[in-house]
């Protein structure tokens, strides 16, 4: 029987500093992945763990951290916490610290969407070239929304993650070496993000929430289940002007509006795409796709017969 994961890390771990112990994990119970489903915003979605190649892996210490939080200025963004503070630029052990303090487990919901389409009849107004009007009716299709609501599952995110690895686009660098890379890195436009992941069996919640919209709603009615998140990323910016401007909405929105960005965007896109410097964050889910059906299939069964549209449900 495999060993806990905390007991396979040294108690010397601390925010202050980051040391990784090696561990084979070819596989892996536990896979994500899209199907039919659209994982809104969610780059997670697409994130298996299954595929990670064997190369160190940082697991959560026996014991809380002993030294404090990381104090570097930050701000918080629409995918969460980043920072553009000088430090980060060269020093890796306070990335480790800025990163390991951020690592808050993120926000999950279940958002469902239900909609059928209607053929209607509408009068339309023509005039031809020599200025004679003419009235004819036209057939067109519309969507009709018959309910849109989310439900909140973040009270079964686990707050503690269960390990940090490296991007596989990141190639075979390890935790350690993927933060020194950016350290002694002098890109102008460098970022180091992680990513925070939660495991679930997204396709099995996703096939049994459709065939339950479904049986509950009118016939004909199409579903789509969407998962979107809230603070699921930590990232780190470098702290040169011109970094801090390509992150800014108004010079994008500048950009848009004067056509820079056909000179701005490529030079962005290929610099950003030199700087791999990616983790991700991994958080398990205390509830397994049917056992969070089975609690709640008559709440979310109620709030499709009602044609609930814009209401968030929180209370499960």
């Amino acid at each position: 029987m495999e060993e806990p994961l905390t007991s396979r890390v040294p108690a010397a771990v601390s925010y202050g500093s980051f040391s990784e112990t090696r561990h084979s994990h070819s596989s892996c119970s536990d896979r994500i992945t899209t199907g039919e489903t659209s994982c809104d915003g969610v780059p997670g979605c697409c994130y298996d763990p299954t595929i990670i190649p064997d190369t160190e892996v940082f697991y959560p210490p026996k014991h809380l951290p002993t030294a404090p939080p990381s104090t570097v200025e930050t701000s918080l963004g629409e995918d969460g916490v980043y920072s553009h503070d000088p430090i980060l630029d060269h020093d890796a052990e306070e990335l480790w610290r800025f990163l390991m303090s951020n690592l808050n487990s993120p926000r999950l919901a279940v958002h469902l969407v239900g909609t059928h389409s209607e053929t209607r009849t509408r009068m339309v107004t023509s005039t031809d070239a020599e200025g004679r009007t003419s009235t004819n009716t036209e057939d067109y299709t519309e969507t009709v929304t018959d309910f849109s609501f989310h439900v909140d599952v973040s009270n079964h995110v686990r707050p503690q993650w269960s390990r940090i690895v490296t991007q596989p686009r990141s190639g075979t660098s390890t935790v350690r070496e993927t933060l020194e890379e950016y350290a002694s890195s002098k890109n102008v436009f460098k970022e180091f993000r992680v990513e925070k992941v939660v495991l679930w069996d997204y396709d099995r919640v996703a096939h049994l929430l459709t065939d339950l919209a479904r049986s509950a709603a009118r016939w004909g009615v199409h579903v789509r289940v969407d998962f979107p998140k809230q603070d699921w990323r930590v990232s780190a910016f470098a702290s040169n002007r011109y970094s801090r401007a390509a992150h800014s909405t108004l010079v994008q929105v500048l950009c848009v509006l004067t056509c820079l960005w056909i000179v701005f965007l490529p030079v962005w896109a290929m610099s950003r795409k030199r700087m791999k410097n990616r983790l991700a964050c991994e958080y398990e889910m205390a509830v397994s796709a049917d056992e969070f059906y089975n609690r709640n299939w008559g709440k979310i069964q109620s709030a499709v017969m009602r044609q609930c549209v814009g209401e968030y449900l929180v209370s499960l």
